[in-house]
C-alpha cells in the first residue's frame, strides 16, 4: 500500500522565512566559498560492508540510542507501570480532539528478525501522564537503518518492544507541570530523555547525561508490557515522552520531512557542525550516501567545504549525492580497487575530515587512512555493539583525531529548530530525503528498501 513520494513541493518556502533563533550555532550555516567541482566518474573503489557481529554474553558498558549497559542486555527499569483502565488526570491539559482512552495501532517486535515484527490493533499506554510528560499523536515516523539493526538484534534489545525512534507529531495532552510545549504544538521527538539539570546537561551535552540509561515498559498489549526503543517506540499512533523530548518547530514544516530531523538529519548534520566542525575551504570524504550520509554532505556544503567526496556502492546514489552538495562521487564496485588510494588521489593526499556513516568496522579503518595528517576521522555509523575496530597504528599516529559521534552530538532543543529554520529559508533539504510514504502495515517494504540501498528514507504515517 506504499505510495510514491509526490514531486517537490510547489509552495514558496521563502514566504515562511524568518531570522534564526538558534544563537551562535548559526555561524555554521555558511555558503560554499566557490563553485563545486564537477563530479568525476573515473574513480572506482571497493567498499566492503562487513561488520563484526560477535555476540558476547558479557561486555564493557556500551551506549546506543538512549541506554547504557553491557552489550548483551540493556538495563531495564524493573518497576512495571500500571495498566490503564480509565484515564485519571493529574490536572493535565487536553486537546479538543478528546482523550486517548482506546487502543491504538502500532508495530511490535517479538524477537530478532524481520519475521518477528507484526502489526497490532491493541496497543495502549501503560500509564497516564506524569506532571512533566506530554502525549504526542505521531503523524510521521522515518524508518532508519538503526531500526533495521534493532530488528536484526544488533543492539541486544529486550522484547516484546515497540520499535521506531525518528518521528514528528502534534502535542495532544500535557502534564500539569509542563512548560516546554503546549497542546497543538507541532514537535520533533528526541531520543534524549536526559534529566536537564545535572552538570552535564547544564554544560550543553544532553546526549552524555547519565540519566539516559534504562528502558521503560511504557506500552501494553492485552496486559503484556511492551518496551520502547530509544526512549520513544515511535512506530505507533501515539507516544508519551518527557517534555524535553518534544521540541516545537514551525507548523509550516511538513510532518514527513520534520520526522527525519530527530535522527538521520541531526546525526549527519550534527557530526559536521558539532563534532568535526568542518570549516570553509576544507576537504571531506563521506562513506555511505544514504539518509545520514546525505545530511553529512549537505551540512559540509553549508559549512563551506571546498571538496566533498561521496562514496557508495549504489550507482543511483550519485545523483542525490551531487544534488546535496558532493563535488565528487566514487562508485564502490569491484574487488581489486583501493578506496583509500582513490580518495587520496582525488583530494591530493587525504581529506581534512573523513566520515564513516555505514556502520562498518572495516570502513572505519579505511576512513582513518583517508584522513590527512592533523585531520578528523568521524565514526558516525553504528555496527553491532560488540564489534571491534582494527587499524594500523601509523595510520592514526600523525596527529589525527578519531571522533566518536552519537546522534550528531546534538542539543535537540537548539539544533532541531535551527535545522527547521534553515529548511524554511531554503538552505537545507528535507523534502528530498523522503523517498516514499506508507502505512504501519507496510513496514516490510521499508526494510526491503533499506537493504537494497535504493533510497534515502521511507516514512510511515501511523495516523494516515
Amino acid at each position: 500500500m506504499g505510495t510514491s513520494k509526490a514531486p517537490a513541493t510547489t509552495r514558496t518556502r521563502e514566504e515562511f522565512a524568518r531570522p534564526s533563533t538558534a544563537g551562535a550555532c548559526t555561524d555554521t550555516a555558511r555558503t560554499p566559498s566557490g563553485p563545486h567541482r564537477p563530479p568525476t566518474s573515473s574513480a572506482r573503489a571497493l567498499v566492503l560492508m562487513r561488520i563484526g557481529n560477535r555476540r558476547a554474553s558479557t561486555g564493557p558498558p556500551l551506549t546506543v540510542m538512549g541506554w547504557t549497559g553491557a552489550a548483551h542486555a540493556p538495563p531495564v527499569w524493573h518497576h512495571t507501570l500500571p495498566r490503564r483502565t480509565k484515564r485519571q488526570h493529574d490536572g493535565g491539559r487536553l486537546a479538543g480532539c478528546g482523550r486517548s482512552t482506546d487502543t491504538m495501532q502500532g508495530l511490535i517486535q517479538e524477537g530478532n528478525g524481520e519475521e518477528f515484527v507484526r502489526f497490532s490493533n491493541d496497543i495502549e499506554h501503560a500509564a497516564d501522564l506524569t506532571p512533566r510528560q506530554v502525549r504526542v499523536r505521531i503523524m510521521a515516523a522515518g524508518v532508519c537503518g538503526s531500526d533495521l539493526s534493532c530488528v536484526h538484534g544488533k543492539y541486544y534489545m529486550p522484547t516484546p518492544l515497540v520499535p521506531g525512534h525518528e518521528a514528528a507529531g502534534v502535542v495532544v495532552e500535557v502534564g500539569s507541570a509542563v512548560s516546554y510545549c503546549k497542546v497543538g504544538d507541532h514537535v520533533v521527538l528526541s531520543t534524549f530523555a536526559n534529566c536537564g539539570h545535572c552538570a552535564v546537561c547544564e554544560g550543553g551535552d544532553p546526549g552524555n547525561c547519565g540519566g539516559l540509561g534504562g528502558m521503560r515498559q511504557s506500552y501494553v498489549e492485552n496486559g503484556t508490557p511492551l518496551y520502547e526503543f530509544a526512549n520513544l517506540g515511535a512506530f505507533v499512533q501515539e507516544t508519551i515522552v518527557m517534555e524535553n523530548q518534544a521540541v516545537p518547530i514551525p507548523a509550516e514544516v511538513p510532518f514527513s520531512s520534520a520526522a527525519l530531523i530527530g535522527c538521520g538529519v541531526m546525526t549527519g548534520a550534527g557530526a559536521v557542525f558539532n563534532r568535526a566542525r568542518v570549516g570553509p575551504g576544507e576537504t571531506v570524504a563521506v562513506i555511505g550516501a544514504g539518509g545520514v550520509g546525505l545530511n553529512v554532505i549537505q551540512a559540509a556544503r553549508l559549512a563551506g567545504a571546498a571538496q566533498i567526496i561521496a562514496i557508495d556502492r549504489a550507482p543511483a546514489k550519485e545523483r542525490m549525492a551531487v544534488d546535496f552538495g558532493a563535488t565528487d562521487f566514487i562508485l564502490a564496485e569491484g574487488d581489486d580497487f583501493d578506496a583509500v588510494r582513490a580518495v587520496q588521489e582525488l583530494s591530493g593526499g587525504g581529506v581534512n575530515h573523513a566520515f564513516e556513516v555505514v556502520g562498518s568496522t572495516r570502513l572505519l579503518a579505511d576512513a582513518i587512512s583517508m584522513t590527512r595528517a592533523g585531520g578528523n576521522t568521524c565514526a558516525v555509523g553504528v555496527p553491532d555493539l560488540t564489534a571491534s575496530v582494527t587499524y594500523n597504528f601509523q595510520s592514526l599516529h600523525q596527529n589525527k583525531s578519531l571522533l566518536g559521534i552519537r546522534a550528531g552530538g546534538g542539543r535537540p532543543r537548539k539544533d532541531f529548530r535551527l535545522i527547521a529554520d534553515l529548511y524554511l529559508r531554503g538552505m537545507f533539504k528535507l523534502d528530498e530525503l523522503v523517498s516514499n510514504t506508507t502505512g504501519l502495515d507496510d513496514i516490510q517494504s521499508a526494510f526491503d528498501a533499506l537493504k537494497a540501498g535504493a533510497e534515502a528514507r521511507t516514512v510511515l504515517l501511523p495516523n494516515g
